[in-house]
């Protein structure tokens, strides 16, 4: 529940920012439509506690450290100005989030979640709750390299795409 609560309020802080916000900007670059942002769970974590704040006012602070949405010292916010991205398990559970800095220049272009009790980045493809049962069906898969590719491909209708969330794949 407090993951999906964080992502539920990275997502309401997107939708509420202007247009020419830079996360609406960089949405907008890609080519996302509002059906793609709700579908892939796209938001906005604007920093300076908003994710703390929330986690402390519902007494989940460990949990939030837990889960990597707060640093490890647990009193600031993991993910800061930046769009977040939900990573799903294979059943379209989310179990983390990525992070791409809306710095410029980005000071660390894309933020991970640490290895927590629901993400191993080892384990996991991202898209592959959307790809499972084309991969089945067709008997082939696609591996791109980032959550972008893969939302490329698939909202252009090549679902069997997935892409790893490490560097190497077990």
């Amino acid at each position: 529940p407090v993951l999906k609560a964080s992502i539920a309020k990275y997502q309401a802080e997107f939708n509420k920012l202007p247009e020419t916000h830079a996360a609406k900007k960089e949405v907008a670059r890609r080519g996302y439509n509002q059906d793609v942002i709700d579908t892939y769970q796209i938001g906005f974590a604007p920093g300076n506690k908003f994710i703390y704040n929330l986690l402390k006012e519902s007494a989940t602070v460990d949990q939030g450290k837990q889960l990597s949405l707060l640093s490890e010292k647990g009193d600031n916010d993991f993910y800061y100005n930046r769009v977040t991205y939900t990573i799903f398990d294979k059943n379209g559970e989310p179990i983390g989030l990525s992070g791409r800095d809306l710095n410029t220049p980005p000071k660390v272009k894309w933020i991970n979640p640490r290895k927590t009790p629901l993400y191993n980045k080892d384990y996991t493809w991202y898209g592959l709750h959307i790809a499972k049962n084309e991969i089945r069906t067709t008997g082939k898969v696609y591996v791109v390299e980032g959550y972008n590719d893969v939302i490329a491909f698939q909202t252009h209708n090549i679902l069997n795409t997935v892409a790893g969330c490490g560097t190497n794949i077990t």
